[in-house]
């Protein structure tokens, strides 16, 4: 988000592991974040974080890759990568068999052939929203935890893999017809997938399949296609995101930038809303362009990697979006002018880790200057360290645009205030710059 850079501060000798080829940065390793059994996936080593002995690794596919994909964690949670699997010769032209999952029965049936079955097709609500099943694929039962890993091929939670666990009560049966699962001669290899004489695929086979064929995608996606219905919505709008994992509840902003034809861009405009170029957008980002409509009570998206349809309910002056408040963010008066320090920070916490705490603030002055300074820190029990910069410059802002010239540079982007009900001043509760919501320190 920002323009500049933290100091790096090294406190101690780097450890012995973090010299192994494996993990350094570039290096692709199999990562397991959460700890869990047989949940290794591969991702590239980012960079290594001396201070807190940890690394920062990005995931190239399977569940974590969705977002950024961007974890910070010990080197316990790492294994090495195998190297990637050799293509097979081509076999001789004759048709191969091809093999089906492997049977399971599902102990809550009792038998195999069940609506859980794996290869057959359910509907699947991983965040147990209301009226939220969506199609998906049973791939496997796990009897260790009597769960059943599922994998979306549209809808919300089709991005990255799609894989999902789940438990029986997130699942319904689909219609007789179509839950049947694929015969051998309905089902067809994907275009990337190696060629392995009908033989099934190692799990880092297949893992290093979606890999190719997610880049492949993120490429090289095709544009979405335009919806029917209305298109009433035009500018910014902010929907506060929240859903449950287990206990926890997470919240995210989400963004949408409307445009009165149709189109919506799943973010907010990187350089601000008068410098966005549609084009441009759809040649850097184009998973994030899309188009919608509105029927009734639902709205429609439709994305590179499918179409989605959520509830749109009108809740005073702004809208519930999928059970999710949504308003249209407010702007800024013409060569506007701000008076106050705006911050937010983030604290990471992990048994037997250190803390890991961030900071940023904002000091915005009438007479069109900025202070901008940035704090990165880790605890142990027996050291703590802490990294500061600071930065001064000027701004102007407008609308929803704002740009900073400092000795670091130019930045620009999307800014709104958030007034609280109040009138429109230089102080507003809080201001969001570049899709991150910060408080007004009083």
């Amino acid at each position: 988000m920002r323009f500049y850079h933290f100091l790096l501060l090294t406190l101690f000798v780097l450890p012995a592991f973090a010299q192994e080829a494996w993990l350094q940065p570039g290096a692709t390793i199999l990562a397991n974040p959460m700890g869990l059994p047989d949940s290794h996936y591969p991702a590239q080593v980012v960079r290594y974080n001396a201070d807190s002995d940890t690394y920062l690794i990005r995931f190239i596919s399977g569940p974590y890759a969705a977002g950024k994909g961007e974890y910070t964690l010990s080197a316990s949670k790492f294994k090495p990568a195998p190297a990637p699997p050799a293509q097979a010769a081509a076999p001789p032209a004759q048709t191969q068999p091809v093999t089906q999952p492997a049977s399971t029965t599902d102990p809550a049936q009792g038998q195999t052939g069940s609506w859980l079955e794996p290869g057959r097709q359910v509907l699947a609500n991983p965040m147990n929203f209301p009226n939220d099943f969506h199609p998906a694929q049973i791939v496997r039962y796990n009897a260790d935890s009597d769960t059943y890993v599922v994998r979306f091929s549209s809808g919300p939670y089709a991005r990255g893999s799609g894989e999902y666990t789940l438990s029986r009560s997130r699942l319904q049966q689909m219609n007789a017809a179509a839950s049947q699962p694929q015969t051998a001669a309905a089902q067809t290899p994907p275009a990337q997938a190696p060629n392995n004489g009908g033989k099934q695929e190692s799990t880092w086979e297949q893992m290093w399949r979606e890999r190719e064929q997610t880049i492949a995608a993120q490429q090289n996606p095709q544009p979405a296609g335009k919806v029917a219905g209305a298109t009433p919505f035009q500018g910014l709008y902010l929907r506060h995101e929240q859903s449950f994992q287990g206990t926890a509840l997470n919240y995210r902003e989400d963004h949408y930038f409307f445009f009165p034809d149709g189109r919506v861009y799943h973010d907010v405009p990187p350089e601000g809303p008068s410098r966005f170029v549609w084009e441009k957008a759809q040649q850097e980002t184009p998973q994030l362009c899309g188009h919608y409509g509105v029927n009734g009570d639902q709205i429609t998206f439709s994305w590179p990697d499918g179409t989605y349809t959520w509830m749109l309910k009108k809740n005073g002056g702004g809208y519930e979006m999928n059970y999710s408040p949504t308003v249209k963010v407010d702007q800024f008066p013409a060569n506007a002018r701000l008076s106050g320090t705006y911050q937010r920070g983030d604290i990471t916490t992990t048994a037997g880790q250190p803390t890991l705490s961030t900071a940023w603030s904002y000091t915005f002055s009438p007479d069109g200057t900025v202070t901008m300074n940035d704090m990165k820190g880790a605890d142990t029990t027996t050291v703590a360290a802490t990294v500061r910069e600071r930065d001064h410059g000027t701004y102007t802002l407008s609308g929803n645009d704002l740009e900073i010239r400092s000795g670091a540079g130019v930045w620009r982007c999307t800014a709104f205030p958030q007034w609280n009900g109040g009138a429109p001043s230089q102080t507003p509760a809080r201001i969001s710059l570049d899709g991150s919501l910060l408080e007004r320190r009083q």
